[in-house]
């Protein structure tokens, strides 16, 4: 006998390659979700492009891991981003030289930002294959790393650096990306609990897919997201995806340009008493 599981989440070809795909309650996304951070490994640009096919998931700010381009690709791909709304910093990952002689690009971490949300770029950290940026938004400062597997010594280390260069003891701050290591069995969350930091609740379930270890999570220092939960509808990698409910992102206020005025001033040419006969005969009129 069959067991209804529920929605389920899955690729399918489209014209300009794979595309994750929305089933079940998943086929309408809903309004855009402007208090919440998505955190991302997209295990490179085919998953980052699948991304943005599904409109970043209408997350206020994407951080992403393992984005695996160079300059010149992440160049175009962040055109894109900005005809979306979306405007983007990246920090490159290292470049190595596979069996067939081609330069690949591993790692890297980049923030996109929809156009609402108010933000400054703040510094980043390539460190021997690990990768930390940051971001603030308002007085948080958001904290995107990539750790590859085997790396955790190193991690700590690139973590080091950023705090030491942002005086990071100083600020309110929200961490979060791709360790490789569970929280608990983590070198990256003993660090970042020595600087005050406490894990943002989280479900139990794997983030991969196909697996059942925590290895996307966050950490914070101040009460600045609730809780975090995974996104189960759209597959774009081997990584779920993790979305961080944060209490409260400043964005921009709506701008514009005031209606022109009307001018009451007295022509040059008319009277006084000529000049009150005619705004007596507008007021009339406008009764």
């Amino acid at each position: 006998m069959l067991l209804n599981t529920g929605p389920v989440a899955y690729l399918r070809q489209g014209p300009c390659g794979l595309c994750g795909t929305r089933v079940g309650e998943a086929q309408n996304p809903g309004p855009f979700r402007n208090h919440d951070i998505l955190c991302a490994n997209t295990g490179g640009p085919p998953g980052l492009w699948r991304l943005r096919h599904e409109q970043f998931l209408g997350a206020a700010v994407v951080c992403v891991q393992e984005v695996g381009m160079d300059l010149r690709e992440w160049q175009g791909f962040a055109k894109v981003a900005a005809r979306d709304g979306y405007k983007s910093y990246f920090t490159p990952g290292s470049p190595s030289v596979d069996k067939w002689n081609n330069v690949r690009h591993r790692g890297g971490v980049a923030f996109l930002v929809h156009k609402s949300v108010r933000h400054v770029k703040a510094h980043e950290i390539f460190h021997k294959d690990c990768q930390v940026s940051g971001l603030w938004l308002g007085h948080l400062q958001l904290i995107n790393f990539y750790f590859p597997p085997g790396h955790a010594c190193v991690g700590v280390e690139a973590l080091g650096l950023f705090c030491a260069a942002m005086n990071l003891h100083k600020h309110k701050w929200l961490a979060m990306g791709d360790a490789n290591e569970t929280p608990e069995d983590s070198l990256v969350a003993t660090f970042l609990a020595s600087l005050g930091g406490v894990l943002v609740p989280h479900e139990s379930d794997g983030t991969r897919w196909n697996g059942n270890r925590v290895i996307d999570w966050g950490m914070q220092n101040t009460q600045a997201c609730s809780g975090s939960e995974l996104n189960t509808k759209v597959k774009f990698s081997d990584h779920k995806g993790v979305w961080f409910k944060l209490c409260h992102i400043a964005q921009d206020s709506q701008r514009g340009r005031l209606k022109p005025a009307p001018q009451w001033s007295k022509p040059q040419d008319l009277s006084s008493e000529n000049w009150l006969q005619e705004l007596e005969k507008l007021g009339t009129s406008l009764l």
